[in-house]
């Protein structure tokens, strides 16, 4: 087994590991200044093992450049590279647009620094692994998901309020809402945990649409944890998954008995699931749901006032303060929205980079599934381009492009394709 591929699989028992272990590392306070109105509070960017991991990956990415002497860039990664240089140009102009103090500044650029390290991740790993290996990591992935949603199951069952547990100092709301017997397994957020579930049913429903061995287990504690996250955005976004794979493959027999299989157990569970939803106020337009189009609303205020480079990468707690918006706690930065708040962020131009890559992304898991490849191969493209999708709607509700645990994962899944078809026109 080579470093890199080690390497990657230590990356993915840290995103197992979640937010269990944090060292915290800077800190974000009043976005002030002379004549400032104040900022952000409370915001911190911790660093997590994962860091460290991804750190690795990145060194031996470079070590395996200098040693073939080729860069290899994909048209998705050159996109992502676009996207990243219209990031930084409109984060560091934005002292100068927006009045924004340095000290501000620096602490966003330590966020698309991290970022960016994320990306290359993806970019290293679709341009120098070889197929197997890309292979070995996606079937790896879905085996830490199985063991995440299986520890959630567990934790939603005789663990409630597990971020409490977890962290009995932290600030309830603040730092870590409470979630009672949610799933949110070592994730501590019942959203994220939610997709992160519905990228593996992605890897069982690719392997299914390919004709593959598909355990009906393993689909069941995906499909059970996924339904104990209570995540409204996470089940939409696997429904989006779900009709992805339809589109792609169509409805083969396989398919459609999990399908009959599946209704039948959730209309069986549906007046017990009703009581569990509606228990945490999940039947209704509750708190969290208006709080959303709040975010939405704002996100479009930005990006209206600010429409070509957005108003600088992860910058929204300091801007938030100048509009007069209370921006305080660990989501002080971030605005749910997904494609509207990386708009906000960039603008429309580091939008139309960003949804370019994903587009490519797409695309080149397409290109697996049309051509006469073998069926683990195909599978990993049905995979990759029914979690995209997934991904970018569930990312509507909540800020999941930024975040580091998710963004690994991805990239291990959406680089798969990539090196793949390179190893086919090499």
């Amino acid at each position: 087994m080579r470093a890199l591929t080690a390497a990657s699989g230590l990356a993915l028992l840290a995103v197992l590991a979640g937010n269990l272990l944090r060292i915290p590392l800077l800190a974000g306070g009043a976005a002030g200044g002379a004549g400032g109105t104040g900022g952000a509070v409370g915001k911190g960017a911790p660093l997590l093992p994962l860091d460290l991991a991804v750190a690795l990956i990145l060194m031996l990415g470079v070590v395996e450049a200098l040693r073939e002497r080729r860069w290899p860039i994909d048209r998705a990664m050159q996109w992502g590279l676009a996207f990243v240089l219209l990031a930084a140009i409109g984060l560091f102009t934005a002292p100068m647009r927006l009045d924004l103090p340095w000290r501000d500044l620096l602490f966003s650029a330590a966020y698309l620094a991290r970022w960016s390290g994320y990306l290359g991740v993806g970019l290293v790993l679709g341009t120098f692994l070889r197929g197997r290996e890309a292979l070995t990591l996606v079937r790896w992935f879905g085996v830490i998901v199985l063991c995440f949603a299986a520890f959630g199951i567990v934790q939603s069952l005789f663990i409630p309020g597990f971020a409490q547990w977890v962290y009995p100092e932290s600030a309830v709301y603040l730092d870590w809402d409470p979630q009672g017997h949610r799933l949110v397994s070592t994730f501590l957020d019942p959203n994220y945990a939610g997709i992160l579930i519905v990228t593996g049913l992605c890897w069982w429903g690719g392997r299914l649409a390919a004709g593959m061995r598909a355990p009906l287990a393993e689909g069941a504690v995906l499909g059970v944890a996924l339904l104990m996250t209570l995540s409204r955005g996470a089940m939409l976004a696997f429904m989006a998954a779900t009709l992805t794979l339809l589109l792609a493959r169509g409805v083969s027999r396989r398919v459609l008995k999990a399908s009959l299989m599946a209704t039948g157990v959730l209309v069986a569970a549906l007046p017990l699931l009703a009581r569990y939803a509606g228990a945490y106020g999940k039947l209704t337009i509750d708190a969290s749901a208006l709080q959303r189009l709040l975010a939405w609303q704002r996100a479009w205020t930005l990006l209206a006032d600010h429409p070509w480079l957005g108003i600088g990468f992860n910058t929204a707690g300091f801007v938030q303060s100048r509009y007069g918006w209370n921006a305080a706690g660990a989501s002080s930065f971030g605005l749910d929205g997904g494609l509207l708040f990386i708009a906000a962020l960039t603008g429309v131009l580091g939008l139309g980079c960003f949804v370019a890559m994903l587009a490519a992304l797409v695309r080149a898991a397409r290109r697996l599934w049309q051509d006469d490849r073998p069926a683990d191969e195909r599978a990993v493209g049905y995979a990759a381009a029914a979690s995209v999708v997934a991904v970018t709607v569930q990312a509507t509700f909540a800020n999941t492009f930024l975040l580091a645990l998710m963004l690994l994962p991805c990239w291990i899944l959406w680089s798969a394709p990539l090196a793949l078809r390179r190893g086919v026109e090499e």
